[in-house]
């Protein structure tokens, strides 16, 4: 059997322009809560975003805080090291005179004796070794030198004077400057000698003394 739409085209027309018209405000609805949502899921999470820097700008400022608190024990330390540095290198060059008059008194020939011993050491700041010269090679540093009067009785004492005193500690590049009979036939001898000294002819104290002023020189090495 056949179908026949008795309704005008005008009602039909109108029919559909409705159904249209409620569809497309269904979607208009829909984004419009869509949009609503994502504002507010934005919202939470920049309101999360807030706490958080709320909370690391107290954390900062109790650490501030507490890093004022030691601020003043900070600057003690720094002065502490400073005394301690500036109170080694008064120490820098130091000879121990005690060890050095045993050491002579150890190696003195039998038939000699010492009439005058005289030690100088070097300015602290010239004991400082300087940078190396790649391929050069490093030059001795002394820390002072050592000079003796004395006697002997023969001039065979010399030479055993010489090897004896160039086997001390510290001492390098022994010498005999010059020896004169007290009297023709006598056989007393006047002579003058020395030696330079190095870093081994330091106290301990003396050597932490060098480092730590080769330490505050830039270029030098301890």
């Amino acid at each position: 059997m056949t179908q026949v739409n008795l309704l005008p085209p005008e009602i039909l027309q109108q029919a559909v322009i409705r159904r249209n018209t409620i569809l497309v405000g269904a979607v208009g609805v829909l984004l419009v809560g869509l949009m609503l949502l994502l504002y507010m899921v934005q919202v939470g999470k920049l309101g999360q975003v807030n706490e958080d820097i709320a909370a690391q700008e107290a954390t900062n400022a109790s650490l501030q805080a507490q890093a004022d608190t030691l601020a003043p024990f900070a600057q003690l330390h720094a002065e502490a090291d400073a005394k301690a540095l500036v109170l080694k290198q008064v120490y820098a060059n130091e000879v121990s005179m005690s060890s050095l008059m045993q050491d002579i008194s150890d190696v003195m020939p039998t038939d000699g004796f010492l009439t005058s011993m005289a030690v100088t050491t070097t300015s602290p700041d010239t004991a400082v070794p300087a940078a190396p010269t790649p391929g050069v090679p490093a030059a001795p540093t002394f820390v002072g030198d050592v000079s003796f009067t004395g006697n002997a009785y023969r001039l065979e004492t010399f030479p055993v004077w010489l090897d004896r005193i160039g086997g001390i500690q510290g001492f390098e590049n022994a010498f005999l400057g010059s020896y004169t009979e007290s009297a023709a036939g006598s056989l007393l001898y006047q002579f003058q000698s020395g030696a330079n000294l190095s870093q081994d002819a330091l106290t301990d104290r003396g050597k932490r003394g060098n480092e730590a002023l080769a330490a505050s020189v830039p270029g030098a090495t301890g």
